[in-house]
Formats: C-alpha cells, sequence, structure tokens
C-alpha cells in the first residue's frame, strides 16, 4: 500500500490552468488573506491585513482601472482612478474626505 501512495504523489503535476468563478485565500484559522473574483467592471484582487479587513484594492473599473489603499478601519485613504480624460490620484482623510487630488 505504500508503495501505491508514493507512486500516486510522484504522479502528480501542476496544471496549466485552474478556472474557477472566484478564489480566496485564508490563513490557518479561516481568515481571508487575498480575494481574486469579479466585480461590476470585470475583474477584482483583494488584499486583507491580518485581522481580515480589506486593505489593498486593484481592479477594472468603468474606464480601465483602479487601485485602493483603506487604512485598518477599512476607510479608503488612496485611490488611484482612471477616466475618460485620464487618470486620477486622490488622498482622503479617515472620515472619507479629500484632501489632496492630481491632476
Amino acid at each position: 500500500v505504500a508503495g501505491i501512495v508514493v507512486g500516486a504523489t510522484s504522479l502528480q503535476t501542476v496544471p496549466d490552468v485552474i478556472t474557477a468563478k472566484n478564489f480566496l485565500v485564508v490563513d490557518g484559522d479561516g481568515k481571508p488573506i487575498a480575494a481574486l473574483g469579479k466585480n461590476p467592471s470585470g475583474g477584482g484582487l483583494i488584499i486583507y491585513n491580518k485581522e481580515g479587513k480589506p486593505v489593498v484594492s486593484l481592479g477594472a473599473s468603468v474606464y480601465g482601472g483602479a487601485f485602493g489603499i483603506s487604512d485598518n478601519d477599512e476607510n479608503p485613504v488612496v485611490v488611484l482612478l482612471t477616466g475618460k480624460d485620464g487618470g486620477a490620484l486622490m488622498i482622503l482623510d479617515n472620515k472619507g474626505e479629500v484632501t489632496s487630488t492630481l491632476p
């Protein structure tokens, strides 16, 4: 029996493609670490902190791509967006109010 188990494990290969509707990576306690899936404009990636709160997001938007960074209370503090006239960078305070923008 041991020979069969060893032989079976040595035949495993890394697949070229894994297909799924969503992916969720969790730690040993089941808290999310990263999520990859669909958003209203296409696809998105979310990175979580050690408490399981989303702190980084990257995804498709209506005009292209979007990137955001949130604090540990899940308040967005940096947002980078594409728009029909180019890109924009916004810095927000912990109340969600824009403090700086480019352009």
